[in-house]
């Protein structure tokens, strides 16, 4: 399930404050830390994040990031910042297109 559309889709649903507390502190800790400022700039760029799910998605998707490409500390922080979408990536087709380009680490 694309976390992106499913939030759309439940728009009219009350939010999980649970959810929305646990991406929150996620932004707060990453890294060296995001400021409260800095964690305002991706929910107002992304504000699907605040959707995805912490253990699977965001943290799946920082340690991609880690991993892959050896991004730590602030550095991590400033690519988020810069592209926050990227927490939300979910397909990763390695040069076979899958068409499905807005989901896709080709895009990082």
């Amino acid at each position: 399930i694309y976390p992106f559309t499913l939030m759309r889709v439940q728009a009219e649903q009350p939010a999980d404050v649970l959810q929305l507390d646990a991406a929150l502190d996620f932004l707060r800790q990453l890294g060296s830390g995001m400021s409260e400022d800095e964690v305002a700039r991706v929910v107002k760029v992304f504000p699907e994040v605040l959707g995805c799910d912490v253990q699977q998605q965001l943290q799946g998707n920082v340690d991609k990031l880690q991993q892959d490409w050896n991004l730590q500390g602030r550095v991590l922080v400033k690519a988020v910042l810069r592209q926050p979408a990227v927490l939300g990536y979910n397909i990763d087709c390695m040069g076979d297109c899958a068409g499905e380009c807005n989901r896709c680490w080709v895009r990082f």
